[in-house]
């Protein structure tokens, strides 16, 4: 990795400034991340892992950027280097993340691998790098298209650097790196570092995917692969920020419904109101002024809808906007309890509802309620109907994995003692496809696609057009509201009995 070239691509950070470095394993750069969909986009090196400069080129790494932490995600050899600075620095390290980490690798395989490389290497690799994506044969198309040529080249050039990365295998340990919070993450299919053989630390989260094999975070159930599609969505929720009002129509109609429902059902002695996203702060001013003796406190994880959102209520002190990700908010489970937990068009965005709900009602008091508005899988489904008509349906609109009001409702039952779900469909108008896109790109809910590829051209858009005016006589779109409401949370109600 070295630090005199511009080997690390953009690095992410947090507002604490934490830089996040992927290392990754033997034989592989941090190209591998763009095989991912969507690529997972943090700092990597552009070269095959060498172990004698990791330390020395994180540290430079940090001073250069002038950050205070790094969050380090090591994978497999790379694993093993981020253990190696954790314990050597850990007041530099915020966060670690050990993908497919093996407690030991066995002097006679490495001495296996070194004989092999030396009679073909470019045989062996080829070999092992279709281990290594055992369980995704469509990444494995990918890379063996894209990058294995531009690998098996680039060990022919530095076969001293595969050496190197041998020979500190072969003495690599696994000791834990005390006081920094790690997760360890396996694949249950992985056949280079075997389950059975998988590094176990003493206080270490632990995440297994029995479906993955080397690459979990290839897989969409990686917690990182989640983790990466939250910041695609926050990315685009922020660069929308300043358009948001002026577009989100249907979202303000969905916050007059809930508002109207708030003060219809909900107490208006309530004392503490938890809003979950609150975005530019529409519903959040609503709230504030239909219940002016309560306590709010507004989170949301786009900081620039939350700048327009202070502005908005600059004049209402009672408010505290909170940058922060609802989930993470509702999983900590802080010691504060609410009268009322709302949130308008924000959940249908949660990575584990479940979760969500579940959490929510342990936070209400036992006379709590929970107010939502979601937007459900019909949403545009007219446009991912039109897509998949012109055989576009890879730049579908990621509405249609939004949850119905069925599972909803079992979700929201399982938690709450009494509740109620209502529907309500909007239909809008729009001069054409590209009017409808438009909107979508300036509220910031294109979802977590990096970018719609293939691309729509101008001959695509003009075939949307024409398959919207045979259909329907022009543009137009369904916007499908489901509103919840739910009293007597289950959680909150035991914690009382139990005290």
């Amino acid at each position: 990795m070295p630090s005199d070239n511009p080997l690390l691509k953009r690095a992410d950070r947090t507002p604490q400034k934490i830089i996040k470095i992927f290392l990754p394993g033997w034989g592989f750069d941090g190209r591998i991340l763009h095989v991912s969909s969507p690529p997972l986009s943090w700092a990597a090196p552009r070269g095959l892992l060498d172990p004698e400069r990791v330390t020395s080129d994180l540290l430079r790494l940090l001073e250069r950027e002038n950050s205070e932490k790094i969050e380090l995600i090591g994978w497999s050899m790379g694993a093993h280097l981020a253990l190696d600075f954790a314990r050597a620095h850990p007041n530099l390290v915020a966060k670690l993340t050990l993908i497919s980490l093996r407690t030991s690798w066995p002097e006679e395989e490495i001495r296996a691998i070194a004989a092999d490389l030396a009679s073909d290497r470019e045989a062996f690799l080829a070999s092992f790098y279709r281990k290594c994506f055992l369980g995704n044969k469509h990444a494995l198309a990918r890379f063996t298209k894209t990058l294995q040529p531009a690998y098996l080249h680039q060990a022919s050039q530095e076969p001293e650097v595969l050496a190197r990365g041998l020979s500190y295998l072969a003495q690599a340990s696994t000791q834990e790196a005390p006081g920094v919070s790690t997760l360890l993450i396996h694949g249950g299919r992985d056949i280079i570092s075997p389950p059975g053989q998988r590094a176990r630390l003493a206080n270490a989260a632990e995440e297994f995917i029995e479906g993955a094999g080397h690459l979990p975070f290839l897989s969409p159930e990686c917690s990182l692969h989640i983790f990466r599609r939250k910041e695609i969505v926050r990315e685009k929720f922020d660069k929308a920020a300043a358009s948001y009002d002026a577009y989100a129509h249907i979202q303000g109609t969905s916050a007059e419904i809930l508002g109207k429902e708030a003060v219809d059902s909900v107490a208006s002695g309530s004392k503490r109101i938890l809003e979950l996203g609150c975005g530019t702060g529409n519903y959040t001013l609503q709230l504030a002024r239909n219940f002016p003796h309560a306590r709010i406190l507004a989170i949301d994880f786009a900081e620039e809808m939350l700048a327009t959102a202070r502005f908005k209520l600059r004049n209402f002190p009672q408010v505290t906007l909170l940058q922060a990700d609802c989930e993470e908010f509702l999983n900590a489970g802080e010691q504060s309890r609410y009268h009322l937990i709302t949130g308008n068009g924000t959940l249908q965005w949660f990575a584990d509802l479940d979760a969500a709900i579940k959490n929510t009602a342990a936070l209400l008091e036992p006379d709590g309620h929970f107010l939502a508005t979601l937007f459900g899988p019909a949403t545009f489904h007219e446009l991912n109907l039109a897509l998949d008509q012109i055989n576009q349906p890879e730049t579908s609109i990621p509405a249609a994995t939004f949850p119905g009001a069925a599972p909803l409702e079992k979700i929201v039952r399982t938690y709450f003692e009494s509740s109620e779900i209502k529907e309500k469909n909007i239909i809008k108008e729009y001069g054409t496809v590209r009017d409808l896109l438009t909107h979508i790109k300036k509220t910031g809910t294109a979802g977590w696609k990096e970018r719609n590829t293939p691309v729509l051209t101008a001959n695509r858009l003009r075939q949307l057009d024409r398959w919207f005016q045979q259909e329907y006589g022009g543009c137009r779109a369904t916007y499908q509201i489901l509103v919840v409401s739910a009293r007597g949370p289950v959680l909150s109600r035991n914690r009382q009995e139990q005290c």
